[in-house]
């Protein structure tokens, strides 16, 4: 079962063609904060935040260096023990069920962006080894700035 939830043939007896299971747990918001605040906005995009613990023991060093392209890993920090984001999971949930939820933590600028480059890097499977910057004109490893990536 997803972390989240899914949709799934119900088994004979069920009531009903399709059942729906899901559970609770941390998540990152996915959905820009302008585009939340907008008086519009019905639905927001998240994706599940799950402790390392729960990963086998020979990923976990991988998951720390974001080498795997389905996960983002997220340093202890506070309430939050050391965790990762599974991108495999996106989910779209009402702005109702996240409004009023307490906020464990924001991103830097930097976790910001290195969360953005792991997210185009599972999404597009690109590694991100060489690109050129649009203003200079020079050649640099987007991959290799991820604050938590050792090569």
């Amino acid at each position: 079962m997803s972390p989240y939830g899914v949709i799934r043939p119900s088994e004979e007896g069920e009531g009903g063609p399709w059942t729906f299971q899901s559970k609770s747990g941390l998540a990152i918001v996915l959905t820009h904060d302008c585009t939340i605040d907008k008086s519009n906005t019905r639905f927001v995009q998240i994706c599940p935040i799950s402790p390392l613990k729960d990963l086998e023991p020979s990923l976990r060093g991988e998951v720390k260096k974001n080498r795997p392209f389905q996960y983002f890993y997220l340093p202890p920090d506070g309430e939050l023990t050391e965790s990762f984001v599974d991108f495999a999971y996106p989910t779209t949930v009402s702005l109702s069920m996240v409004s009023g939820i307490p906020r464990l933590m924001t991103l830097s600028d930097l976790g910001r962006r290195a969360l953005y480059v792991q997210y185009i890097r599972w999404v597009t499977r690109w590694e991100m080894r060489k690109i050129k910057c649009p203003g200079c004109g020079e050649d640099f490893n987007a991959s290799a700035a991820l604050p938590v990536r050792k090569d």
